[in-house]
């Protein structure tokens, strides 16, 4: 059984000589209980749970002091051809962004704002809070990314963190391109980039959106543009499949926080004027 343990955290400033960039953290834990050797640590880290390696660790009864521990951030994802997911620093990383081929980035996030001249960019101006209303920004985010996809460019969403906002618009895209619902496309997601997850107020939206919207953005994609030339559905269920592998749902429930999922009660599942 694992217990959860609240850690004091602080560190140096980021390496940059590996292939992921790694901070090196120094951490302290205590509990009333004595650590044994075999005890092992996990550090809840910008809402990631990770097992992570410990060097030069010393027990002094009921606290542990761990001298060096490293958390490696998890690079951009590809999600499906032509997308990825990521957050702020991947889209000013230009050796990231070519490796990737990268030729559209939408920055989703507050004060958001053109910074490389040779990408072409969608900004929104939004907040990760439950109260900000990110569906209103569907229809040009979905255009955004079909179009760079259509004309074989490859679109990165970020957006301060790449857990919250960025993830919303992702979701909202391939379940346009697909037939597959809210929480299958973000569990896709999930198999390409483990922490992310939308909150209360964006998992909301996409549920109204897969209630009253997604059918009619479907036949509006259909009817604008050309047959898509890419494999999305198969895509997103070779995701699904990933992620079952992975066996993620089976992690402790404290491991998985920052990807709850929050559903509306029954009855707002209802279409208008149903008697359900």
């Amino acid at each position: 059984m694992c217990t959860k343990h609240n850690t004091r955290v602080s560190g140096p400033p980021v390496l940059t000589n590996l292939l992921c960039p790694v901070r090196a953290l120094k951490v302290y834990l205590e509990r009333s209980a004595p650590f044994r050797q075999s005890d092992r640590l996990f550090v809840c880290f910008s809402g990631r749970t990770i097992g992570a390696p410990v060097t030069k660790q010393r027990f002094r009864g009921t606290r542990w002091i761990v001298d060096t521990i490293s958390l490696a951030y998890e690079a951009v994802g590809q999600v499906v051809d032509g997308l990825y997911l990521g957050n702020i620093r991947d889209s000013e990383n230009r050796d990231s962004l070519s490796r990737n081929g990268i030729t559209h980035i939408l920055s989703v996030c507050n004060n958001a704002k053109p910074v490389l001249e040779d990408m072409t960019y969608l900004c929104i101006n939004a907040a990760d809070a439950s109260s900000q209303n990110l569906s209103q920004h569907f229809k040009e985010s979905i255009r955004f990314i079909h179009e760079c996809r259509l004309n074989g460019g490859s679109c990165l969403v970020h957006c301060l963190a790449g857990v919250s906002r960025s993830t919303t618009v992702v979701v909202a895209y391939l379940m346009t391109v697909t037939s597959y619902s809210w929480e299958d496309c973000l569990t896709a997601v999930k198999a390409v980039r483990s922490f992310v997850g939308p909150n209360y107020g964006f998992q909301q939206q996409l549920q109204e959106f897969q209630m009253k919207h997604v059918s009619e953005y479907r036949e509006w994609l259909r009817a604008s543009y050309t047959p898509s030339p890419f494999e999305d559905q198969e895509q997103v269920k070779a995701l699904l499949s990933l992620y079952a592998e992975q066996g993620r749902q089976n992690d402790p429930e404290w491991m998985s926080q920052s990807s709850r999922i929050y559903p509306l009660s029954c009855n707002q599942y209802s279409a208008p004027g149903s008697n359900r």
